[in-house]
């Protein structure tokens, strides 16, 4: 990547940590290691926005996210968590960028919307056209590890990729309702298919949490399953999950075939430690696990 340009997605990524550095251009200009005079304009010229408009779109689209999964939070808490001074400055720069009021988002939350009206820059670090020609990670990053057996309720999205987010609600309402919070119990994603190759009639993601062994299930959505023992190769991306992608190919395009391992009967699966909304997207900690054996001498 072009020095200067990375340079110019460090600021994105401290604002998308903390949008309220939008408003320091001194504290900004520090990231960069540019002069303010030439900050944002390169930002601008580079990203087609400036600094203070990409600002407020992450404390909206935070903010949108907020309304879909914690309906416990009144609109007014956050809109003024998201740095607005009002409900009624919030409503038109959330309207501005989703079309619809924030009550209106939250009653019926508009999931393709959500992809559609906001990228986060940061996500510009891994070039998602070819990863192959710029590797997420070094083969010295993956970490080679026994994983135990851990019981699991998984609830499998069927159907479109961009519709998981209306499924990960409903698990998470579930989850509440249960009494199994991320801060005691693990949560996971199973990649049964790739998005990119999957019509999406068929895709499947799941949406899953560890419960003790004992738990019993009844629920017409949601299984009690387990991800097996077994040998995995991990590697860990911090960051934004749009270069989840980049990730699982590089492991499984470069990292596998430079190895002696083969693959196990079980899909790739992420961990996901910390998590957005409840961290700033670039802060956010996914593991990601390639279930692999040693292949069998002849």
């Amino acid at each position: 990547m072009n020095p200067l340009f990375q340079r110019l997605v460090n600021v994105a990524e401290a604002i998308e940590r903390e949008p309220s550095l939008a408003s320091d251009l001194q504290a900004l200009s520090d990231v960069a290691a540019l002069s303010p005079f030439h900050l944002h304009r390169l930002f601008a010229s580079h990203f087609n926005q400036n600094i203070g408009a990409y600002g407020r779109k992450v404390r909206v689209y935070r903010a949108a996210y907020q309304l879909a999964f914690r309906n416990d939070i009144p609109i007014l808490t956050v809109a003024l968590d998201a740095g607005f001074s009002s409900a009624e400055g919030f409503a038109r720069a959330f309207k501005k960028l989703f079309d619809v009021a924030p009550s209106t988002f939250r009653a019926q939350p508009q999931w393709e919307l959500l992809h559609q009206r906001f990228t986060p820059l940061s996500s510009l670090t891994v070039h998602r056209g070819n990863p192959m020609n710029n590797p997420p990670f070094s083969a010295q990053q993956v970490n080679v590890q026994h994983f135990p057996t851990i019981p699991i309720a998984e609830w499998v999205h069927q159907g479109q990729p961009n519709l998981v987010l209306k499924t990960v609600k409903s698990f998470i309402d579930w989850r509440k309702q249960e009494t199994l919070p991320p801060s005691a119990y693990r949560t996971f994603n199973v990649l049964y298919d790739d998005p990119n190759t999957t019509r999406d009639e068929d895709y499947r993601f799941g949406v899953a949490c560890e419960i003790p062994q004992e738990k019993t299930i009844d629920h017409s959505n949601i299984e009690k399953k387990h991800i097996p023992a077994g040998l995995c190769a991990t590697v860990r991306l911090i960051g934004d999950d749009s270069q989840i992608g980049a990730y699982v190919h590089e492991l499984y395009a470069s990292w596998l075939p430079s190895t002696l391992f083969v693959l196990r009967d079980f899909p790739i699966f992420i961990e996901r430690v910390r998590f957005y909304p409840e961290v700033g997207a670039a802060d956010a900690i996914t593991d990601i696990y390639l279930p692999i054996e040693e292949a069998q001498s002849k």
